[in-house]
């Protein structure tokens, strides 16, 4: 027989607690719980007076668990907490249809053993730590509807759910591990202990995870085991080795192994430590050799990893740098990859502050059957921000970037300089103006050779005359020309930047890669006016125009329109937004709105209205889809003594639309809920509710009923439902649903 368990330590962790619970005074943290869960469903369902399913189901769940913890020496030493029980649960389905050779008879059940195991052993006055445990506390469920009825499956009824039991979700799910601690943790001694701060600390952890359930729908039979050996030589350098195995029992393919060995400033808990290398520089270093054996030789890696993190703080300024260096095999490729960024920031003086940011990617890939692959990115980019305290500001930015491949290499420099108003030159007018350039000089084989350059001038001017008005115009060229490299892997410095925001079109206009000489014009008009102090009614208009080689004039013109009011009872936003477009002779409309009203004036009432309206004409075809959401609840209170909730009342209409006139009908579906829940006592309830649904084309009507009761406690929870629908339609289309469902669950 194969054992797959970890037996010895489950058995030292049992004994241990075992020893312990004799040794130590009675627990009074003792306690017994259990669980008892019963369900039973009954559901069929016709088709114009034939049965088409005819199912019940019976299920049945309980549990004990016994749970005792107790400190040790008043817990000078450490404790320990021991949980041992049992979980079993059962089903029984059983469908019928009107074909035999259909029909579904479904049980199973299931049991395995709870328990938990826990000790820690802590003396104060000894740098000795210990850590045990053991436990699989991996509760039963159960699968509802996952089988199918004939060609159908029951869960994709539309009227009622069957919410039929059909499968046991059980398995072992075991951890267990073991942590030893061995050394002084805070520098802290005593005289008879001093001799231990000669000593390296060390930490032993180990796990072990195991996954055993070959009889659920996706079968899983795994263990991993990890074990680690951490040892402090000096100060934060630390030394770890840690080793891994994945066992895949039902698929042996997947198994792996992996060593891994590391030094440096990772403590035992994988966190990196700082070293004061001067008091302004701190520096983090540490390295890494893993290399995993797997049978799937995909899965094989050997890597070297080397990482080097500092950072320096002075008065003015400070610097930051994650640089990291990676060798790897894998899957008989040979990869280097080093990444070294920098990132600078400080003040000049009170006026004007800098940021750089200095960033190196390197990557070479190599195969036994393919060329060398390699990819490097290189990119400078400077920052100054000054005159912060006049009237204008001025902020120079300027980029550099280098990407280098095996198919070429791309050059791209990009300078900007932009200026924006301050409170010094006007509060109640602002300006801003930003001139960028770009230049790219690509050589890519088989791609695209020459230069590109890109240019942008915008200016954008506002006016708050008061706290009621603002406006704000803005206006943005930009102009293109020479041999656009496309995507060359840069990841700063962009081709054609600005081309997917909201202002563009869904059709070639959307990829600026593809675009070589172009000119395009953006006007941009926007206004807001707020007569009250939550309210605001905002107004945009946009002129977007694109004249690019090879395609004809582009037009796109959309409004705006948002207004928003919020007091604390009651909120609205609405947002609504048209687009047209003309290319040539063709042309293209969006209209989209959406908005959400909700009102709350006390706990007695809530309601909201929620909707959405898209409408899209793309070449003389139109698609509409609509969706509307109301909703309103009402509560009542009784007050004797103790506030508690008496009765609610629940409406909601819903509305859906999706229409086109591509030659299908239009489909629609309208539907009503009215609900209501009664509390005759704290812990009892009576609720009921009705459904009306019109569906067309088809003309489908469907009403469903439901009505329910329970009793709700926190030992207890009994529940009685009962739900009937029934649905009509065209070519003498009838289909009646019934569910009935009884369920209690006891705890103790």
């Amino acid at each position: 027989m194969r054992i797959r368990h970890d037996i010895y330590l489950r058995l030292l962790t049992t004994l241990l607690c075992a020893i312990f619970l004799q040794l130590s005074p009675l627990s009074a943290h003792a306690k017994l719980s259990g669980e008892a869960e019963l369900g039973y469903v009954k559901y069929d369902s016709k088709t114009n007076g034939v049965t088409e399913n005819d199912a019940r189901s019976f299920q049945q769940r309980y549990s004990l668990l016994y749970s005792t913890s107790n400190l040790l020496a008043g817990g000078r030493v450490g404790g320990y907490n021991i949980s041992l029980g049992y979980e079993w649960a059962a089903f029984n389905t059983k469908m019928k249809t009107p074909n035999p050779a259909t029909d579904v008879s479904l049980s199973a059940n299931r049991g395995h053993v709870l328990y938990e195991g826990e000790i820690f052993i802590d003396p104060k006055e000894l740098p000795f730590q210990f850590k045990a445990f053991s436990r699989d506390l991996n509760r039963i469920q159960f699968n509802r509807d996952t089988v199918m009825v004939g060609n159908r499956a029951v869960f994709a009824d539309d009227l009622v759910t069957p919410n039929l039991t059909t499968d046991i979700i059980d398995g072992t799910r075991i951890e267990s591990g073991a942590t030893l601690l061995l050394g002084v943790r805070n520098g802290l001694t005593n005289g008879y202990n001093e001799i231990f701060r000669y000593f390296p600390m060390l930490l032993v952890d180990y796990r072990d995870e195991i996954n055993h359930d070959p009889k659920s729908l996706s079968p899983v039979d795994t263990r991993l085991s990890r074990l680690a050996f951490v040892s402090l030589n000096k100060k934060d350098n630390w030394f770890h080795y840690r080793t891994s195995k994945f066992s895949d029992y039902l698929n042996p393919f997947n198994d792996w192994t992996e060593k891994a060995f590391q030094i440096g400033t990772v403590d035992q808990n994988m966190g990196r430590r700082w070293i004061s290398f001067t008091n302004w520089i701190n520096l983090s270093a540490d390295g890494t050799f893993t290399k995993r054996d797997a049978k799937n030789t995909v899965n094989s890696v050997e890597s070297y990893d080397l990482n080097l993190f500092g950072i320096a703080k002075r008065q003015n300024w400070e610097a930051r740098t994650y640089s990291t260096f990676r060798r790897s095999i894998e899957d008989q490729n040979l990869i280097h990859e080093a990444n070294l960024p920098l990132y600078a920031n400080g003040d000049l003086s009170p006026e004007t502050d800098w940021r750089f940011r200095f960033y190196d990617h390197e990557k070479k890939q190599a195969n036994v059957t393919n060329p060398l692959e390699r990819d490097s990115d290189l990119l400078a980019s400077l920052q100054v921000n000054t005159f912060k305290r006049s009237s204008f500001t001025l902020t120079p930015t300027l980029s550099v970037e280098r990407y280098d491949s095996i198919t070429g290499n791309t050059l791209a420099v990009e300078g900007s300089v932009e200026t924006t108003s301050t409170r010094r030159f006007s509060s109640v007018y602002g300006l801003y103006g930003r001139y960028s350039g770009k230049y790219f000089d690509s050589n890519q084989s088989g791609r695209t050779t020459g230069t590109y350059t890109n240019q942008e001038i915008e200016g954008r001017a506002s006016y708050r005359p008061s706290n009621i008005f603002f406006f704000e115009a803005g206006q943005l060229f930009q102009v293109g020309s020479g041999t656009n490299p496309g995507n060359s892997g840069g990841s700063a410095v962009v081709v054609n930047s600005g081309f997917g925001d909201s202002t563009t079109s869904k059709f070639w206009r959307t990829n600026g890669t593809t675009i070589n000489d172009y000119v395009r014009s953006v006007t941009t008009l926007k206004g807001s006016w707020s007569p009250a102090a939550r309210l605001q009614v905002s107004l945009s208009l946009t002129e977007d125009v694109l004249t690019a080689s090879g395609q004809p004039v582009d037009y796109i013109t959309r409004v705006t329109n948002t207004i928003s009011y919020g007091i604390s009872a009651f909120s609205m936003r609405v947002s609504s937004s048209y687009s047209r477009e003309n290319t040539g002779s063709a042309s293209n409309d969006w209209l989209e709105s959406s908005g959400l009203v909700t009102y709350q004036p006390n706990r007695f009432i809530d309601a909201s209205l929620n909707y959405h309206y898209t409408r899209e004409k793309r070449s003389d075809q139109t698609t509409t889809f609509v969706n509307l959401v109301q909703k309103f609840n009402y509560y009542l209170y009784r007050t004797n003594g103790v506030s508690r909730r008496l009765l609610e009342l629940n409406e909601e209409i819903n509305y859906n639309e999706n229409s086109t006139d591509f030659g299908s009908a239009a489909v629609t579906s309208k539907s009503i809920l009215l609900g209501a829940r009664y509390y005759p006592l704290r812990n009892f309830f009576l609720a009921g509710n009705a459904r009306y649904t019109l569906t067309d084309p088809g003309g489908f009507k469907a009403f469903v009923y439901s009505a329910s009761t329970g009793i709700t406690y926190s030992m207890l929870q009994v529940s009685l439902d009962y739900t009937y629908g029934n649905q009509d339609g065209n070519l003498n289309f009838k289909r009646v649903e019934k569910r009935f469902s009884a369920n209690l669950k006891k705890f103790f």
